[in-house]
Protein backbone atom coordinates (compact mmCIF):
# COMPACT_ATOMS: atom_id res chain seq x y z
CA UNK A 1 0.00 0.00 0.00
CA UNK A 2 1.57 3.61 -1.28
CA UNK A 3 0.92 5.86 2.27
CA UNK A 4 1.37 8.45 0.21
CA UNK A 5 -1.09 8.26 -2.18
CA UNK A 6 -3.51 8.13 0.68
CA UNK A 7 -2.19 10.94 2.30
CA UNK A 8 -3.84 13.32 -0.06
CA UNK A 9 -6.99 11.73 -1.16
CA UNK A 10 -8.50 10.96 1.96
CA UNK A 11 -8.38 14.70 3.40
CA UNK A 12 -9.91 15.09 -0.21
CA UNK A 13 -12.16 12.54 0.49
CA UNK A 14 -13.53 14.00 3.90
CA UNK A 15 -13.53 17.42 2.40
CA UNK A 16 -16.17 16.95 -0.15
CA UNK A 17 -17.84 14.44 2.13
CA UNK A 18 -18.19 16.50 5.26
CA UNK A 19 -17.96 20.17 4.33
CA UNK A 20 -14.47 21.36 6.11
CA UNK A 21 -12.50 23.04 4.35
CA UNK A 22 -9.32 21.18 3.04
CA UNK A 23 -6.90 22.28 5.73
CA UNK A 24 -9.59 21.19 8.68
CA UNK A 25 -9.74 17.86 6.67
CA UNK A 26 -6.11 17.55 6.41
CA UNK A 27 -5.84 18.39 10.43
CA UNK A 28 -9.01 15.71 10.83
CA UNK A 29 -6.82 13.13 9.24
CA UNK A 30 -3.41 13.60 10.24
CA UNK A 31 -5.13 13.73 13.86
CA UNK A 32 -6.88 10.17 12.79
CA UNK A 33 -3.67 8.45 11.85
CA UNK A 34 -2.19 9.90 15.40
CA UNK A 35 -4.79 8.05 17.65
CA UNK A 36 -4.22 4.85 15.72
CA UNK A 37 -0.48 5.40 15.68
CA UNK A 38 -0.84 5.36 19.00
CA UNK A 39 -2.92 2.53 19.12
CA UNK A 40 -0.57 0.50 17.41
CA UNK A 41 2.18 1.59 19.34
CA UNK A 42 0.62 0.41 22.96
CA UNK A 43 -0.24 -2.74 21.28
CA UNK A 44 3.37 -3.02 19.79
CA UNK A 45 4.78 -2.47 23.96
CA UNK A 46 2.26 -5.13 25.19
CA UNK A 47 4.35 -7.38 23.64
CA UNK A 48 7.51 -6.40 26.33
CA UNK A 49 5.55 -4.36 29.11
CA UNK A 50 2.29 -4.62 30.91
CA UNK A 51 -0.36 -2.27 30.00
CA UNK A 52 0.25 0.38 32.86
CA UNK A 53 4.32 0.76 31.07
CA UNK A 54 2.81 0.66 27.61
CA UNK A 55 0.23 2.97 28.38
CA UNK A 56 3.45 5.53 29.49
CA UNK A 57 4.76 4.26 26.71
CA UNK A 58 2.68 6.04 24.49
CA UNK A 59 2.11 9.21 26.53
CA UNK A 60 6.09 9.26 26.38
CA UNK A 61 6.02 9.39 22.40
CA UNK A 62 2.94 11.64 22.16
CA UNK A 63 5.28 14.04 24.17
CA UNK A 64 7.12 14.15 21.07
CA UNK A 65 4.97 14.38 18.75
CA UNK A 66 4.31 19.03 18.36
CA UNK A 67 8.49 18.81 18.35
CA UNK A 68 8.52 16.10 15.05
CA UNK A 69 5.39 16.05 13.13
CA UNK A 70 3.57 19.49 14.15
CA UNK A 71 6.43 22.21 14.33
CA UNK A 72 9.23 22.34 11.61
CA UNK A 73 9.28 21.05 8.15
CA UNK A 74 5.63 18.98 8.20
CA UNK A 75 5.18 17.02 5.47
CA UNK A 76 1.26 15.88 4.77
CA UNK A 77 3.07 12.22 4.69
CA UNK A 78 4.76 12.57 7.90
CA UNK A 79 1.90 11.10 10.03
CA UNK A 80 1.01 8.46 7.74
CA UNK A 81 4.00 7.20 7.42
CA UNK A 82 4.50 7.29 11.31
CA UNK A 83 1.23 5.18 11.83
CA UNK A 84 2.72 2.51 8.63
CA UNK A 85 5.58 2.22 10.92
CA UNK A 86 4.37 1.19 13.72
CA UNK A 87 1.69 -0.97 12.35
CA UNK A 88 4.61 -2.92 10.62
CA UNK A 89 6.27 -3.61 13.88
CA UNK A 90 3.64 -5.14 15.57
CA UNK A 91 2.94 -7.31 12.07
CA UNK A 92 6.41 -8.37 12.92
CA UNK A 93 6.18 -9.17 16.48
CA UNK A 94 2.89 -10.89 15.80
CA UNK A 95 4.31 -12.95 13.31
CA UNK A 96 1.80 -11.75 10.62
CA UNK A 97 5.20 -10.64 8.41
CA UNK A 98 3.33 -11.37 5.23
CA UNK A 99 1.08 -8.85 5.43
CA UNK A 100 4.21 -6.55 4.92
CA UNK A 101 5.35 -8.41 1.36
CA UNK A 102 3.83 -6.74 -1.82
Amino acid sequence: VQYRFFSYYVPEIIHRVSGLSVPESHSVFRWALLWLASLFLHRYLLTWFDWRLAFIGVLLSLVFVPFTFLEDDFQPTDTPAYAFFVLALVLLVENKSQWLSS
